[in-house]
């Protein structure tokens, strides 16, 4: 019989979390991202995926004009709400407990340091239709749609619940060997962190998992790992500032190897093959994480071309990105040159 929720302490302040209810949270925020990758992984057929459109016209329609600034800005809330209780309902009710200024600034994790939108600001534009224009001409770039980023902040509501209850739904459709193979992964999973806490602090573990180096480090008070089977990318960390009270951080990882395609691998050299590029990637492997302003010091390059580089290197997922306050930090996807180098050595039958 499956359990629906695990949740175990594998050592003083590491926790293992294995949830159901937290795995449909990740499928709804999966299909509504890229919801071919999720057909391809948990089962869902087109018929069922267009009835939940149909159902949640709303929640799709605004999700598809704020994707790109909001894509995990629901998971931010469960540094608030995850514990060995935890439900989508008790999820839901804690979000909507928040007032609407501090949850809508809390979903949107680049309002920030992308375009120094303040929570004061997110607060006028909620009553005032100046200051929602005027918040529509600073994120323009990316947000498409008027109507739709308007939809997110007036009715976000409506949002939270509708986005609720297609986890649940999706929780609903979970098929029985689906269950297993969750349940099972996710065991070997807690043995292999298990392993690596015998050597290693969990910040190291965390960033080991992540082929990163971390800019916010804590101190926390609890590290939370989550396996998952339909996490939209292979690793999503959550993590309180620095500092704060109650820190926490939590880990989700994608079990399986993710595979890249020859046409992901070749664009992927294409990228690199570029000599600023190489030189980005060689700068951040030696001063990893730093910040954009860095990296235009040492290029001594237009902060327009930087950007565009740094874009496509971004595309690739040669690097990542960590925010910090009103600043990004980059570093190299040490996982992501490791698997390409791997990609060469098996295509070219070289041995160690």
């Amino acid at each position: 019989m499956v359990i629906e929720m695990q949740y175990e302490m594998m050592k003083k302040e590491t926790i293992y979390v294995c949830s159901l209810e937290l795995e449909a949270l990740l499928a709804a925020t999966h299909v509504l991202l890229d919801e071919e990758a999720l057909r391809q992984l948990g089962g869902y057929d087109r018929q069922q995926v267009a009835q939940w459109k149909k159902n949640y016209r709303f929640l799709f329609e605004s999700f598809q004009a704020v994707g790109k600034v909001t894509a995990f800005g629901i998971l931010e809330f469960l540094l608030d709400s995850i514990s060995e209780s935890f439900s989508l309902e008790k999820l839901e009710k804690v979000i909507l407990s928040l007032p609407e200024d501090e949850r809508l600034f809390r979903m949107v994790p680049v309002w920030a340091y992308e375009w120094q939108i303040s929570q004061a600001d997110i607060a006028a534009a909620l009553v005032d239709d100046q200051a929602l224009d005027h918040l529509y001409d600073r994120v323009s770039t990316k947000e498409t749609s008027f109507l739709g980023l308007s939809s997110f902040l007036r009715q976000n509501r409506r949002y939270i619940k509708e986005y609720i209850a297609l986890a649940k739904e999706m929780r609903s459709a979970f098929s029985s060997d689906f269950m297993t193979s969750y349940e099972e992964g996710g065991q070997t999973f807690k043995e292999q962190i298990i392993t690596a806490l015998e050597t290693d602090l969990p910040l190291l573990v965390s960033q080991q998992l992540m082929g990163k180096s971390f800019r916010n480090r804590g101190p926390y008070e609890q590290y939370y790992f989550i396996p998952s089977l339909l996490l939209p990318t292979q690793c999503l960390r959550l993590f309180h500032e620095d500092r704060t009270a109650n820190n926490r951080q939590i880990l989700f990882y994608k079990l399986g190897k993710k595979s890249v395609s020859q046409e992901q691998t070749i664009a992927a050299f294409k990228i690199l093959s570029d000599e600023t590029r190489y030189q980005i990637l060689r700068f951040l492997a030696q001063s990893q994480p730093v910040k954009g302003q860095d990296i235009i010091r040492q290029m001594k390059l237009a902060p327009s071309t930087i950007s565009h580089h740094m874009s496509l290197l971004k595309e690739a997922a040669l690097i990542t990105e960590e925010p910090v306050k009103n600043a990004k930090y980059y570093g190299i996807s040490k996982h992501q040159i490791k698997q390409l180098i791997d990609i060469l050595k098996t295509d070219f039958a070289i041995e160690e």
